[in-house]
């Protein structure tokens, strides 16, 4: 679907959810395709949306690339590595698309000609950005964006949904867990705000079901509150743990609500688009 960008409120970006970084190569972690269904589930949002556009940045090197200096030979061009993630790929036609040849987009042909056309909108606001790696292409990315937006005075959001971003973890080189952290924190610094999605769609349930937001905490642990906060792997709420987002959040509902049957099933319809095939005539 074709979408005129002068009218473009919001944009996600989906970096690096290239099979040379999830699937398969000397680069890849396939613990990254846990943020597929989060990522998907934005992208079928805001295909949907006239006034969003999402963009899909992909790596595409050649024999010659001066980063295999720095790094492993990964997704070279025209290879199974330089695609996109099968979870994703049937969204890709509706998407923008970039190449880059480094680990920032900004560099990529054509991204910032996309930007600055955005920017021509008084309405555009807001920048989201998804995908991996947490601490290299995602990081490389989000920090000159927003200095961009500042150098200029350009008042533009760039966001970070925490749940939507992952690295890869090398035991005793790479640590997952730190290097996430630490890209968090540095982003944060750089003015960029970050949210968790999942949570947001969450408490967007309760709230309209009249659950009191001082009665739980989404993602820390507080004092006389049910908390529901992310483990390595998988969810813990107080004491108890559970594998998925979606089995901890029916058990949150079903603390605060009871056996409300909407509630859950509304939960479960907004999960299961992470996994749903979008179909061409809803775009």
């Amino acid at each position: 679907m074709e979408k005129n960008f002068n009218n473009i409120e919001e944009l996600l970006l989906v970096v690096d959810m290239v099979n040379g970084f999830v699937v398969e190569g000397p680069m890849a972690d396939p613990y990254i395709q846990t943020i597929v269904p989060p990522i998907r589930r934005e992208m079928i949002k805001f295909i949907k949306d006239n006034k969003k556009a999402v963009a899909i940045v992909k790596e595409d090197h050649d024999d010659n690339s001066i980063e295999f200096k720095s790094y492993p030979e990964h997704c070279k061009r025209k290879t199974k590595e330089a695609e996109i993630v099968d979870g994703l790929k049937d969204l890709e036609k509706y998407c923008q698309v970039f190449l880059k040849n480094s680990t920032s987009a900004i560099w990529a042909p054509g991204f910032m000609e996309m930007i600055k056309q955005l920017i021509k909108n008084p309405n555009f606001k807001r920048v989201i950005i998804t995908g991996c790696c947490t601490d290299i292409c995602i990081m490389n990315l989000a920090i000159p964006l927003k200095m961009f937006f500042n150098q200029f005075n350009i008042d533009v959001e760039v966001m970070i949904p925490e749940n939507a971003v992952e690295t890869f973890n090398i035991p005793g080189v790479h640590e997952r867990k730190h290097w996430n952290e630490m890209a968090i924190q540095m982003m944060k610094q750089a003015g960029i705000k970050i949210y968790n999605s999942d949570y947001l769609e969450l408490e967007n349930i309760l709230t309209r079901y009249g659950v009191d937001r001082t009665l739980y905490s989404l993602g820390d642990d507080t004092p006389n509150k049910l908390s529901l906060v992310k483990l390595e792997h998988g969810y813990r709420i107080n004491n108890l743990e559970y594998t998925t987002f979606e089995e901890a959040g029916r058990e949150l509902i079903k603390i605060l609500l009871g056996d409300n049957h909407e509630a859950m099933q509304e939960l479960k319809k907004i999960m299961g688009k992470g996994y749903q095939k979008i179909k061409k005539k809803e775009v």
